[in-house]
């Protein structure tokens, strides 16, 4: 009996080998491509104006002082209506600031809270964060600073270093 031999590849195909390596250095360049292409979009995204800008707040309530309201304004790139939300140390939202209110691009506007839930309450002591929906660009974002600093507001019982 002759020895088995492997079997040849027909006429004009390649190895099970060379076929293999073939895919896999395809695949290695379309990866090595994407790789590229994702850098320069994030790039571009990391160099493309902020959509809220200029974000400044008065950040503290101390009701038993009488400094009851709180004030946070920004502007934005693009005119939209804007959901402008108060948000809890836990992520839930406390109070509504405005809702589906039109702001023009580039136009800085206040908006004030007085410590206060929706439900007309005094919110609890704490640390508390903005948000601002954009509901034509379809997007929310936490009001930060230009150093990306989150705007932060503290509703606190008195002054750091006032008698409690």
């Amino acid at each position: 009996m002759p020895p088995a031999t492997a079997p040849t590849p027909a006429a004009g195909q390649a190895p099970a080998g060379a076929q293999s390596a073939t895919l896999t250095r395809a695949v290695f360049g379309l990866l090595v491509i994407a790789t590229f292409a994702a850098f320069f979009v994030t790039q571009r995204l990391k160099h493309s104006p902020t959509l809220v800008q200029a974000a400044t707040a008065i950040p503290y309530i101390y009701p038993a002082t009488g400094h009851r309201r709180a004030v946070i304004s920004f502007k934005i790139r693009r005119a939209d209506e804007v959901t402008v939300t108060v948000v809890g140390p836990n992520g839930e939202d406390i109070d509504t600031l405005a809702s589906g209110a039109r702001m023009p691009a580039y136009q800085q506007r206040a908006f004030g809270w007085r410590g206060l839930t929706s439900a007309g309450r005094r919110a609890p002591l704490g640390l508390y964060t903005v948000r601002v929906r954009l509901r034509g660009a379809g997007r929310s974002v936490l009001l930060s600073r230009a150093n990306g600093d989150l705007v932060t507001i503290r509703v606190a019982a008195g002054p750091p270093g006032a008698p409690q």
